[in-house]
């Protein structure tokens, strides 16, 4: 009786738990996916990474899966490495290129504040850096032959 209870949950929860997950079945029916510009094969076309989190079945734990898609840029100034949000094509252009670049939604090295809108490196604002360096400047008196001793060092 023990040896039945267990085999009926072990049915059920076989039921519950989803299948395991190839690629094509984790970026199946998405139409926008965001992703990150690999590479640029040919002129206006771009290699966008995204990754996927797929469940294995067997050890019910989640693990990235990444895939290439090729899509077309559409006069998007795009560089390597920014992150663009693609659309899936109703029909492919060519072979290769499956998806249109919507927008850029995080270019590489332009970090902006989401509250303020400023740009920030750092963790600081960059106008706040530049007032602050230009303080710096004017405080310090500048360094006369005066101000060194015999072997060319600033006392």
């Amino acid at each position: 009786m023990v040896k039945r209870n267990l085999k009926e949950i072990f049915e059920r929860s076989r039921k519950v738990l989803p299948l395991g997950w190839s690629m094509s079945e984790t970026f199946r029916d998405v139409n926008l996916v965001l992703g990150q510009v690999v590479e640029f094969p040919k002129p206006k076309e771009a290699s966008v990474r995204v990754i996927k989190n797929a469940f294995d079945r067997n050890l019910h734990m989640y693990f990235r899966k990444r895939q290439d898609f090729h899509a077309a840029l559409q006069n998007n100034k795009c560089k390597i490495g920014d992150v663009v949000l693609i659309r899936q094509l109703p029909e492919r252009i060519t072979l290769d290129i499956t998806h249109t670049v919507e927008k850029v939604v995080y270019p590489l090295g332009e970090v902006v504040d989401p509250i303020t809108g400023k740009a920030v490196a750092a963790g600081k604002y960059l106008q706040h850096q530049e007032e602050i360096r230009l303080l710096s400047l004017a405080e310090s008196p500048p360094v006369t032959s005066a101000d060194r001793d015999a072997s060319g060092k600033v006392k």
